[in-house]
This record gives C-alpha cells, sequence and structure tokens, in this order.
C-alpha cells in the first residue's frame, strides 16, 4: 500500500476515538501553552533591573562608592526633594522637584531628553502628569494643547511668593530660571527631576543644607534583593523595596501558572484515559475489519500501523489547535496589557 493511501485511511479513522479526548486534548496543549507563555514573560520581567530606597541620615562619596561596590548594584544615586512653584509663561503648578544623578534616569520619553550629569543650566524633566496640571491665573487647569510651547518660553522655579519674572535673586521667596529639556511618560503624580548639582545648588542658595532624603539603588534584578538588602544592612544602610505592588502581582501570576499547569496535567491524563477506553473497547470490531482486509488482500500488519497513525494524527490534530489558541490567547492578552487572569 502507498504511503499517501495509508495517510488517508488514517486521517478518516481519526473519528472513531470520540469528541470527548480530543477536547481534553485541545484543553491540556492549551494550559501549556499560557503557562509556558506566561512563565517566559514573568521570568523576563523578574530578569530586568530592579530598585531599592535607602534611608540613610548622613552619607559622603566613600558610603557611595562602598554602595556601588556592592555585588548585584547597578547604579545609586542620591534624592533631594525640593517643593517649589514652576511656570510656564502665566501657567504655574506646585510641583516636587527631585534632584537626582542625570546618569541614573532611564525613562520612557515623551518628547525632548533626558538632562546630562554634566549641564550646568537648570534644565528640568517633567512627567507628562505635570504637563497635565498647569494652571491659569484663574486656578483652572490648562489643556495641554493650551500651553506655551516649552522649548521656547520661560521656565522659572519660584520658591516661595509671587516675585516678579524680571527679578533673579538668591534669597528665599525668590524665582530661578530653569529650562525644561523633556517630557517623559512614568507617574501618575506631577514630578519633574533635576540634575544632583544643581539641586543642591538650589538649596544652598535658599539657605537650606543640601540633604538626600533617601538612596536610590538599582540593582541587576528583582531576584538579588535579598542578597543586596543584607549587603547594604552591613553598611549601615536599611533598604526596602519600591514597588511592592509588582512582587504581589509576580506571586499572583506565578500561582495562576502553577494552576494552569497541574489542570493542563489533569486534562492530559484524562485524553490518555479516555483514548485508552475507546481503543481497548473498540478493538474487537477493528479486529474484524482487519481480517477482512487482509483477506482482500492488504498485508499483514499494515491495518495495524495504520490504526497507530490514526491515533498519532488524532493527538496532533488536537493539540495543535489548543497550542495556537494558547498562542494567539497569549499575543492578544499581552496587546491589551493583562498580567493576572484570575487573582487580580
Amino acid at each position: 500500500m502507498r504511503w499517501y493511501d495509508a495517510l488517508a485511511m488514517a486521517w478518516k479513522g481519526r473519528g472513531r476515538f470520540g469528541l470527548s479526548a480530543g477536547l481534553f486534548l485541545l484543553g491540556s496543549a492549551l494550559g501549556v501553552t499560557l503557562a509556558g507563555g506566561r512563565t517566559m514573560a514573568l521570568e523576563k520581567e523578574k530578569s530586568q533591573p530592579w530598585e531599592l530606597q535607602v534611608s540613610v541620615e548622613e552619607f559622603s562619596e566613600e558610603d557611595l562608592a562602598a554602595i556601588c561596590a556592592v555585588e548585584g548594584v547597578i547604579d545609586v544615586t542620591p534624592v533631594y526633594e525640593i517643593p517649589l512653584e514652576l511656570a510656564v509663561g502665566a501657567c504655574t503648578q506646585e510641583i516636587t522637584v527631585y534632584g537626582v544623578r542625570g546618569e541614573y534616569l532611564q525613562k520612557n520619553m515623551l518628547d525632548g531628553e533626558l538632562f546630562s550629569g554634566g549641564d550646568t543650566a537648570s534644565y528640568l524633566v517633567i512627567n507628562r502628569a505635570a504637563w497635565m496640571a498647569f494652571q491659569d491665573a484663574t486656578g483652572k487647569t490648562v489643556a495641554a494643547d493650551a500651553l506655551p510651547d516649552w522649548r521656547q518660553s520661560a521656565v522659572w522655579l519660584r520658591s516661595g511668593g509671587s516675585g516678579d519674572e524680571e527679578e533673579e535673586e538668591t534669597d528665599n521667596g525668590a524665582q530661578f530660571p530653569a529650562r525644561i529639556c523633556g517630557i517623559c511618560l512614568e507617574g501618575e503624580t506631577p514630578e519633574a527631576y533635576m540634575d544632583v548639582e544643581r539641586a543642591k545648588q538650589l538649596l544652598l542658595s535658599r539657605g537650606e543644607t543640601p540633604t538626600p532624603s533617601r538612596l536610590l539603588v538599582r540593582i541587576t534584578n528583582a531576584g538579588t534583593q535579598e542578597a543586596v538588602s543584607e549587603a547594604l544592612a552591613s553598611l549601615g544602610a536599611s533598604a526596602e523595596n519600591t514597588d511592592e505592588e509588582s512582587m504581589i502581582s509576580w506571586r499572583q501570576r506565578g500561582m495562576e501558572n502553577g494552576y494552569m499547569a497541574v489542570l493542563s496535567l489533569v486534562c492530559f491524563l484524562a485524553a490518555v484515559s479516555l483514548l485508552h477506553l475507546r481503543i481497548r473497547y473498540g478493538r474487537a470490531g477493528w479486529q474484524r475489519e482487519n481480517e477482512a482486509l487482509e483477506a482482500a488482500g492488504m498485508a499483514k500488519g499494515v491495518y495495524g500501523r495504520i490504526g497507530v497513525l490514526s491515533v498519532g494524527l488524532y493527538v496532533v490534530v488536537w493539540a495543535a489547535v489548543g497550542v495556537c489558541a494558547g498562542l494567539l490567547f497569549c499575543q492578544l492578552c499581552r496587546e491589551a496589557g493583562h498580567t493576572c487572569f484570575f487573582l487580580s
């Protein structure tokens, strides 16, 4: 018998194994694909750089160097917080300016660019929430498209009082010229970022002692958090997680993936059991077909091989449908931004 005739007979015979086993095979393949795809996505997220917040009362450049030398630490920056009034043209808002090292920032930019650590002017990066929070003289929020062009408009940082835009004093209640160099995407709370050295100069000009509110430490990934925290504790620094919500989400997604894998195994065992029962109870009928075909001239053993091929096609077809459905579902969820299906 030619191979394609045997394949055709095997394909026609796939229906004898019923629908229920195929559905369980589909569910098993779907679950394995989903669990595998989500696990890979989860591990990819966990492998990204992570951030710790370190509380310190006093620190020196030697302390920063010691923290940078800890295994697993990529970068570190002090953070200086300065509450100011930001004015673009006639539009103003109260905002917290964070003084950080320009090299530390890693922001997704909506427009413009990040400042560098070597900038001598008061360059600012603000987030989109800040750009949409400006108010006019009557206190009404100004639409983003109605704001002056931030690349060309006068920008002022006011440390208190209204002041006149022509004055550039350095005492309390004064205002300081600045320049917005970019707008970033991150953050729902209005924030602005300035180079750490400029922030220290601004604090000194206001008569304040430059004292960082905290240190931000970037580490290789979330998995190194515990080891790095212990190493920082030995240096006298107390580290805290800056994104506990992500850790909770990861745990939830890990549990979901485990449930899905167990359910896939149950479906697979059910499919195998149903196939076994089908083959067992259908064996007598198939034996009669085999005898009839051999009497008609079919070579001995060919019918058995066709039966095995039929089982293989049955399993492959249903599993392929499940895998394709799982891949499509993973892609749709990735595009929609969903992370947790059941526990969120």
